[in-house]
């Protein structure tokens, strides 16, 4: 056998570090630093991070309501506020999706059982469908017919939702607590549950 210099090496268990064939079949040493701190990795596998319980109930809540929300955006603030409505934990009062009024139809809602009239409407305006004069005059006139049926709506753009989900969740949360529709030991939960 020809010897390489100083790569070439016979194989012998080394504690240091481990050995490795090289793509011509010589051993070379390579040197892996232990870290006594943290648990061995014996299978050759590195670890794999698994998600915080809340991003877990993230994925559950939209995997359940995405197929009833017409964009992303729609769904990744439908999601807070679902995770919010069950910290409140009040069976009367629930979000939905996709309310017909008029010749409209609105992103979410929030309705009281016994209460005929939604308690809030959101819109989720993504660039995409509110960006056009025609699609902009659609808007306005959505916004006169709530004010006309007396529900408040409110709007928040993509950019908004995509940056500030919490400040979004947040404005709708206070809106409701104005309103009287969130009590103040459902205020003080939100609170504790660092929601608002």
């Amino acid at each position: 056998m020809e010897r390489r210099g100083e790569e070439f090496m016979n194989w012998t268990p080394n504690f240091l570090g481990t050995q490795q064939p090289d793509f011509d079949g010589f051993y070379r040493h390579r040197t892996v630093e232990i870290d006594d701190e943290r648990p061995r990795n014996r299978g050759g596998f590195e670890p794999v991070a698994v998600p915080a319980a809340g991003v877990l109930d993230s994925i559950a809540i939209a995997m359940e309501i995405g197929s009833l929300c017409d964009s992303e955006i729609e769904v990744d603030l439908a999601v807070a506020l679902t995770k919010a409505l069950r910290v409140i934990d009040d069976p009367s009062l629930s979000l939905r999706h996709q309310l017909n009024l008029g010749r409209f139809l609105y992103d979410l809602y929030f309705k009281r059982e016994g209460r005929s009239k939604p308690l809030v409407m959101i819109e989720c305006d993504g660039k995409e469908f509110h960006s056009t004069d025609e699609q902009i005059a659609n808007d306005r006139a959505k916004d006169r017919l709530a004010a006309k049926s007396g529900i408040l709506l409110l709007r928040f753009s993509g950019s908004q939702i995509f940056r500030e989900l919490d400040r979004c969740t947040q404005q709708v949360l206070k809106e409701l607590r104005l309103c009287g529709h969130i009590t103040a030991s459902d205020w003080d939960a939100l609170y504790s549950a660092r929601m608002v």
